[in-house]
């Protein structure tokens, strides 16, 4: 199998794949921060996975390599912080026909959309410049319903959605999601 690990930060899901597989598996990481990819690096010699699972400087919005390359297209926790469309269509050019892309990452309540949410998002959006958060002022947090109109829109088909929302309120915290789709 193999298999491309989008945004691989410091490589913990190219390393439970390969386990998870037994090393039956080519990993190809992607990731473009130099300081996540060495971290990657050093991971992956640490598990001895050198054999198993590589990692590339490149990004998400420009992968390298053919068409139709991968079976299985992997992306956590980093696709709000890309190019969306653009990574999507990337991910789509290097999957093969019957492959499969899982994206993990939080989503947005339908609440945020609301009126309530159109004034609240921008002061927030404000306010976490000034915090721990402030890395997700430029980040891109979708709504479910906005991700299933997205890759529907890009001709995938949505397999699984499995949703954990946020435990005080859900209706206005923000959730984690996995999505699995194919072509």
């Amino acid at each position: 199998m193999n298999i491309l690990d989008v945004g691989s930060g410091t490589g913990l899901t190219a390393i439970a794949l390969a386990k998870a597989l037994s090393g039956n598996c080519q990993i190809v990481g992607i990731e473009p921060i130099e300081a996540m990819a060495t971290s990657a690096k050093g991971n992956i010699k640490k598990e001895q996975l050198e054999d198993v699972i590589m990692i590339e400087k490149a990004p998400a919005e420009s992968i390298p390599g053919g068409d139709s390359a991968y079976d299985l297209v992997t992306c956590t926790f980093a696709i709000r912080h890309m190019n969306i469309n653009k990574a999507l269509s990337e991910f789509i050019r290097v999957l093969k026909p019957k492959g499969k892309i899982v994206i993990a990452d939080i989503y947005a309540p339908e609440k945020w959309r609301g009126a309530l949410g159109k004034v609240m998002t921008p002061f927030l959006r404000f306010a976490f410049r000034f915090s721990k958060y402030k890395a997700e002022t430029k980040s891109r947090v979708l709504t479910i319903n906005e991700w299933r109109a997205l890759l529907e829109g890009l001709g995938l088909t949505i397999i699984e959605v499995v949703q954990f929302p946020g435990k005080k309120e859900p209706e206005w915290e923000l959730g984690r999601a996995i999505m699995v789709v194919g072509r």
